[in-house]
């Protein structure tokens, strides 16, 4: 968040989290329910207070009651966090400020994970920019991070259905025309281009061999 509108942000943020009403989620007034397994949270709340310990501040949340976890928020999450450097399945969120747009790059592109990121800007063309430089499978600009089965959704670094170190063929596309891509085996044969006779672009041939595997 830029340090410029962060203390704004995190006011209405902070009302809005409080706002939250957690309890049986049979009951239509509930907006948080608890989390999936016992061992969730506790390591959740693990983190919480390592992040804590490294210098984190509590702005609201942070008890647990059995497989409920109250919503939380951080603020003042260093890179050197675990809240920062780690996932945390859970209502657990994170403030960290940035002064200048190559920080906030710079920020985002040391997590080791690389699946998606948001930009929230009016400045649409600077959206733009921004986007090419972060190191993520998929950018949204003015929206929360989301899948849609029309277009592919993939991640780079330690993130995908493998966390392989050779490129995104390796990290695994879901969705759009990608992932039927990885389920065919493709071979070019480009003819006569070791002839004397100068070959021209309408006269290589291209069988395109394709199978399923």
């Amino acid at each position: 968040m830029h340090q410029d509108v962060k203390a704004a942000f995190t006011d209405k943020v902070l009302h809005l989290i409080q706002a939250l009403k957690q309890g049986d989620p049979l009951d239509p007034a509930t907006k948080l329910g608890p989390l999936a397994r016992l061992d969730l949270a506790e390591g959740l709340e693990r983190q919480l207070q390592k992040a804590l310990a490294q210098g984190a501040t509590l702005l609201c949340g942070g008890v647990r009651e059995g497989c409920n976890f109250a919503p939380t928020l951080l603020d003042n999450v260093s890179p050197d966090s675990v809240a920062f450097r780690e996932e945390t399945f859970g209502p657990l969120a994170t403030i960290t400020s940035f002064s200048s747009e190559q920080e906030a790059i710079h920020l985002a592109n040391l997590s080791r994970y690389g699946l998606s990121a948001a930009i929230w800007t009016q400045d649409l063309d600077k959206a733009k920019t921004l986007a090419c430089q972060l190191e993520v499978g998929s950018v949204f600009v003015n929206a929360v991070v989301r899948s849609d089965s029309r277009l592919p959704i993939g991640g780079v670094k330690k993130i995908g259905l493998w966390s392989g170190t050779c490129g995104s063929r390796h990290q695994g596309i879901l969705y759009g025309e990608n992932p039927l891509c990885q389920l065919t085996e493709r071979k070019y044969t480009l003819l006569n281009i070791f002839s004397s006779h100068r070959v021209h672009a309408d006269e290589i041939t291209d069988f395109t061999q394709k199978k399923s595997v």
